[in-house]
């Protein structure tokens, strides 16, 4: 929509498309959060490697009145095709607190030789916690119940680790995006290629 904004590369053209959007947007009353939230910003959605060609093709259209409601808005690698993905968080109007959901076991943690290797090592502690009771049944309960305890501890652990992983790769993704749209070189393209490979 904006061509000094909104393109970088090539021969920016204002289609009659736009022209036709733009209609739309002022009959219904809507917006373009990204670019309000984002007045100067250079950012595309989408683009061609040869030559380096990049546009912000793809947008969040909403009510003026929602914008208040927006909590965030913005424009994110994707990782296997060629326009990137458009996010738009919307504000819970009831913020509750969730309580812990229902547990089923996570037999994949089986094949974390880490994890199975701590059982192992628990197993004969647990079971010496529990020695002064004779009742086979109390003792298998209470087996599964440290069993359940030691699987959640571990998987929040590993949860953890990957959303850590996975937030310092966006991060590095978000720095040559910005670079990409600042200088569309074939280095910076390259950089960005192997961090959405990564």
């Amino acid at each position: 929509m904006d061509p000094d904004l909104d393109c970088s590369g090539g021969n920016p053209v204002l289609k009659d498309s736009v022209k036709c959007v733009e209609d739309i947007m002022l009959n219904y009353d809507l917006v373009d959060i990204w670019r309000i939230r984002n007045p100067n910003s250079k950012k595309f959605s989408w683009r061609q490697k040869s030559p380096i060609i990049q546009r912000r093709l793809d947008y969040w259209l909403i009510s003026d009145l929602l914008q208040d409601d927006v909590a965030k808005v913005d424009i994110v690698t994707a990782i296997r095709t060629d326009h990137h993905a458009i996010t738009l968080e919307i504000d819970n109007l009831n913020d509750q607190q969730r309580g812990p959901s229902f547990w089923k076991s996570n037999n994949s943690l089986l094949d974390d030789a880490f994890f199975v290797e701590r059982l192992r090592e628990n197993f004969p502690k647990w079971i010496d916690e529990i020695n002064f009771c004779d009742d086979s049944r109390i003792k298998w309960d209470w087996m599964k119940y440290k069993i359940r305890g030691e699987s959640i501890s571990y998987s929040k652990l590993k949860a953890k680790e990957r959303r850590n992983r996975i937030q310092t790769i966006e991060n590095r993704l978000k720095i040559c995006e910005e670079k990409i749209a600042e200088s569309p070189t074939q280095e910076n393209l390259a950089n960005l290629e192997s961090v959405k490979t990564e």
